[in-house]
């Protein structure tokens, strides 16, 4: 591959050929590198990790992570569910919000 072909995707994070405009990297559980990770909020009780409703399954904490991305807090306050909340085939079918 050629430097004239290797572009940079937000998707994956990586150099490549991208010139089909579909990322060979993407599963439902991968998020792109310009969405915000979060590591979820919590309690541990008698050694057992109790997640704050949505938390569990967020890709914002269970997605893989590059070395440079940027983190976010959790929301202090959840009313009937998580503003931030992104779950497993929403980067797929283009529901995500990138800051």
């Amino acid at each position: 591959m050629t430097t004239e072909n290797k572009i940079w995707c937000a998707m994956c994070g990586k150099w490549g050929d991208h010139g089909s405009g579909t990322c060979p990297e993407l599963k439902p559980d991968f998020l792109p590198t310009d969405v915000a990770r979060c590591d979820g909020s919590g309690s541990v009780e008698n050694g057992v990790q109790y997640w704050r409703e949505g938390c569990e399954n967020c890709l914002r904490r269970t997605a893989p992570r590059s070395e440079r991305c940027t983190m976010m807090a959790p929301p202090p306050i959840i009313a009937f569910f998580c503003e931030y909340l992104i779950e497993a085939g929403d980067a797929l079918e283009g529901r995500i919000y990138h800051e």
